[in-house]
């Protein structure tokens, strides 16, 4: 049964009348359709054709998996074409690329060539256009992933010869892969046609040509490729390459923004004469990527971009598209194919061509081939995964960097729009990113694992050389006095600033605050803002990373101030936002920590960061519900902006916590799953950087009562921070707190202990004894010692974490809710009843629709019983109930006191239920349950005999 194409996509599967026609001679054949197996893969149906040949399913018994095998349409006679298709195929093979429908294997069977490829599922991105409207920046993110695939198989020496849609697929986790690559149209001879021959009949063939524009075209001797996308070179007879797949993607990814071609005409000639006489359509003045589309589409090949990795690092670039143009020189085609596609032309003078030269000594084959064993030579999981985002990433900025140094150029030595300060202006700004650029390869080639494992980041932070063309701000920064000594002095401590920029995002602390201190007398008497503001920004940002946040918070501020009395708006808005997390986060002053943030965005914070920045804080404030939106909208916000990473993974995570704290635990599963993928795909399995997940999938598993899975996990994460951070880091904290509380509940209490001590004294130590974590880490060790038996030591610090929180919350506040409870916990254990009861309903205010109301309302139920009292209000009861039964794991204890408090409920006449069905199930509940609290519950059970039935 063939699969529909929204399900499954085989390559190839666009049907053309070549196709079927081929498909039909396959049929036919009894030879092929009786033969069951083709090597080791065994054929299963027909699912496709296209216009290079036919697709048929297939079953790979040696690696168990579904495969398709595509029989190429070669004449049995043409040697050399089936040598070039070979050839073309084993190269696709070899092609490694997300972006790249995989190739597994290539053969010939008697006399047939085949390439085994994976099983796509999904739908076209023809298709996903018209499923449903789609957003601008989805569209693009899409087009950046098809062009990412198309670059990478013209670097391998590959050329698509029909890029469109149709061969595009999207499959079910929204990649991109570009697919259906014209092997067989290689090998259909006709390659280069001769001047006066072959190319003025091939225009007239084209002309002649009334086919809609929208079909495949394998035409004898020139045509080939689909008429609405193809570049006039095409038609004209000359050879497909890198060029003209741009220009197909470019009219493409026009049709998809913009709903019409980019040439006008309804058939092959009205079409070719659009080109010829240079009738585009321009894109709307508003988009930003209408100069990267219509130089892409330019008639004469030759002033097209260079590469598919030019026109990606466009797109990608979000701001200042619209007046940054790059002119980058080209190898040409044939002097006939430059003449008729785009008429005489003439070379322009050899001008700003100096961009390569200049990045070549910090980021070059060598350099890169030498980063490239470093990460080979990490022993570990993810090595290879993030060194394989980092060589991309830093290929990437390279390319941009060297786009935008060409581009400054030329905008003061060929278009005389600009002075030659604003150059000198814009060129000492990219000089920041090139020695960026060299610091981070040379740190990173050291091979140390620390670095290595903070590669991601560092090469995210590397300075955007878009912003050396934002003029104003640029003007400000980049100001310099007269004076050439101070010049001089300036660009010293600009060297030294970059390095320690780098040295703050790789990890190295230390380093990057010995580098300041070094360089702290050359700031004395320096009167330049943007430096000195520079400066302490950078100091007050690793005494954050070292967990210094007294210091961290006063230095920011007052580069903060620094920054906006020159003027340097978007610098003063990003340490606004830096402030908003070290003050309100790791200071935990909230309301100050919003009032940050509130300045990053009158300053302009992009909504996207500073919506992250709120999320994050709302929840550190306890405001789950509120955070969930916050994180959900951020995520939105990213998703269409197209971009993943990192900080994607951390708002899944955020989600993922949210949803944990609120009680929904199963849910809680899907976000945190998305970011620890995420976090793989971009960093490689078992990175560092997947810990906070691992921490909150732990928790999840804890839950749900999986205590020996949560312990394990714990433990890895536990080896992992150790080894990245030291034994006394913050983020251990986390994970002994949470441990801590697993080993209680397993009865392991003295190794819980131990690790509630640590926790407290982590956070003692870093936070000082006034800090809302420190509050958590003692309430958790005061649980330990109470069970224990240790009863003053567990009031001690149950009295003392009530204290932190009082000191900050009101008392209604849901954040002491938890304290007090473990206050009332250790009363109980005295036997002082009537004042845990009266904590316990303080509690209870506090913890609003909390899933923490089942223990409360637990430990309540238990203080009125031991206090001969009846049942507090049925309600509670009855809500704590089905919270044991469904998504809190309460323990068979717990179930079983509130499951025989609802049966007194009932009794009473409060509410309506089977009494003796619930005291059934809470005895068999309490029956599994041990300890002194279950001895004497059971004891009351004994002393209270049921009351008779009726």
């Amino acid at each position: 049964m063939r699969p529909s194409e929204d399900e499954t996509w085989i390559e190839g599967a666009e049907t053309s009348r070549r196709g079927e026609e081929l498909g039909e001679t396959l049929d036919d054949n009894s030879e092929l359709s009786t033969l069951s197996r083709i090597g080791r893969y065994v054929l299963s149906a027909r699912v496709g054709v296209g216009a290079s040949g036919v697709v048929f399913s297939a079953w790979d018994p040696e690696l168990e998996r579904q495969v398709a095998l595509k029989f190429i349409d070669v004449a049995r006679g043409d040697s050399l074409g089936r040598q070039r298709v070979l050839r073309e195929a084993q190269a696709l093979a070899r092609l490694e690329h997300p972006n790249v429908v995989a190739i597994h294997d290539v053969g010939e069977e008697r006399g047939r060539l085949y390439l085994v490829m994976s099983l796509i599922k999904g739908m076209t991105l023809s298709k996903w256009l018209k499923a449903e409207p789609r957003s601008h920046a989805e569209i693009l993110a899409v087009f950046v992933q098809a062009g990412r695939g198309l670059a990478a198989a013209h670097a391998a020496g590959l050329v698509h010869r029909d890029f469109k849609p149709g061969n595009v697929m999207i499959d079910e986790q929204g990649q991109a892969l570009v697919v259906d690559f014209g092997l067989a149209r290689a090998s259909q001879g006709g390659g280069v046609t001769t001047p006066g021959t072959g190319v003025p009949r091939a225009i007239d063939r084209a002309l002649e040509h009334s086919g809609t524009l929208d079909t495949s075209l394998t035409r004898e001797g020139t045509l080939v490729g689909t008429p609405a996308f193809m570049a006039l070179e095409l038609f004209a007879g000359c050879p497909a390459d890198a060029r003209s797949d741009q220009f197909a993607f470019a009219v493409s990814l026009y049709r998809a923004l913009y709903g019409e071609r980019p040439y006008g005409g309804k058939s092959v000639p009205s079409i070719v004469v659009a080109m010829r006489e240079g009738r585009l359509r321009p894109p709307p003045r508003w988009s930003p990527v209408r100069s990267v589309l219509v130089r892409a589409l330019a008639v004469d090949a030759t002033a097209r971009w260079p590469d598919m990795d030019t026109v990606v690092a466009l797109l990608l670039r979000d701001r200042g598209a619209q007046r940054r143009g790059v002119l980058l020189g080209l190898l040409g085609l044939s002097t006939v194919c430059a003449l008729l596609a785009g008429g005489q032309w003439t070379e322009a003078p050899p001008v700003c061509t100096g961009a390569e030269a200049e990045l070549a000594p910090v980021w070059n084959p060598e350099r890169r081939a030498e980063l490239e064993a470093a990460f080979e030579g990490v022993d570990s999981s993810w090595g290879a995964v993030t060194g394989a985002q980092v060589l991309a990433g830093l290929d990437d900025y390279a390319r941009a960097w060297v786009a935008e140094h060409r581009g400054a150029c030329e905008a003061t030595r060929v278009r005389r729009e600009q002075s030659e300060e604003v150059l000198d202006q814009r060129m000492r700004c990219l000089a920041h990113g090139r020695r960026e650029l060299g610091v981070l390869v040379e740190v990173l080639g050291a091979g140390e694992r620390e670095r290595i494992e903070r590669a991601v980041p560092g090469v995210a932070g590397l300075p955007d050389p878009a912003a050396c063309g934002e003029l104003d701000e640029l003007a400000r920064s980049e100001l310099r006095p007269a004076d050439p000594t101070l010049a001089a002095q300036i660009d010293r401590v600009a060297e030294t600033l970059d390095r320690v920029q780098v040295l703050q995002r790789t990890g190295d602390y230390a380093a990057g605050l010995g580098l300041l201190e070094e360089l702290r007398p050359e700031l004395e008497g320096l009167s330049h803002a943007p430096t000195q503001a520079s400066f302490v920004h950078a100091g007050g940002s690793l005494r954050a990373a070292v967990g210094d946040y007294e210091d961290a918070a006063a230095e920011l501020e007052r580069s903060f101030h620094l920054a906006l009395g020159a003027e340097l708006r978007p610098r003063a808005a990003a340490i606004a936002r830096e402030l908003a997390f070290v003050v309100g986060e790791r200071q935990a002053q909230h309301a100050l920590g919003h009032h940050w943030l509130r300045l990053a965005e009158s300053l302009g914070a992009s909504e996207l960061d500073t919506t992250m920045a709120r999320a994050s804080l709302t929840y550190r404030e306890g405001d789950y519900e509120a955070a969930l939106v916050e994180y959900r909208r951020g995520i939105e916000a990213f998703e269409s902006s197209g971009r993943t990473g990192p900080e994607l993974a951390a708002l899944y995570n955020g989600e993922g916590l949210c949803l944990l704290r609120l009680a929904h635990t199963d849910e809680a599963r899907v976000p945190l799953g998305r970011a620890v993928a995420i976090m793989d795909e971009e960093l490689g399995p078992g990175h560092p950087k997947v810990a906070s997940t691992l921490i909150n999938l732990a928790s999840v598993e804890a839950q749900a009562g999986e205590l020996e899975r949560a312990r394990d996990t714990y433990a890895r994460v536990q080896v992992v921070l150790e080894r990245e951070f030291g034994p006394t880091h913050p983020n251990l904290g986390v994970v002994f707190v949470n441990l801590s509380g697993i080993l209680r509940r397993l009865g392991e209490l003295d190794e819980a202990h131990a690790l509630g001590e640590r926790a407290v004294a982590i956070y003692t130590e870093r936070f000082g004894a006034e800090h809302p974590k420190l509050s958590i880490a003692l309430a958790v060790l005061s649980r330990v010692e109470l069970e224990r038996g240790a009863l003053d030591a567990a009031e001690t610090h149950a009295e003392r974490a009530l204290e932190i929180m009082a000191a900050r919350h009101d008392p209604e506040h849901i954040k002491r809710a938890r304290p007090t409870l473990g206050l009332a916990r250790v009363h109980m254990a005295k036997g002082e009843h009537e004042r845990a009861l009266a904590l316990l309903e303080q509690a209870r205010v506090q913890i609003g629709d909390n899933p923490l109301v089942a223990d409360i309302v637990c430990e309540r139920e238990r203080s009125l019983r031991r206090l001969g009292r009846p049942t507090g209000d049925a309600e509670d009861i009855r809500v704590s109930v089905e919270l044991c039964e469904g998504q809190v794991d309460c323990g068979a204890f717990d179930h079983a006191e509130l499951l025989l408090a609802q049966a007194r409920s009932f009794e009473a006449g409060a509410g309506e239920g089977d009494p003796a069905a619930l005291r059934e199930r809470g005895r068999e509940l309490l029956a599994e349950a041990s300890g002194a609290l279950a001895d004497e519950l059971r004891a009351a059970l004994a002393e209270s005999p049921e009351p008779p039935p009726g």
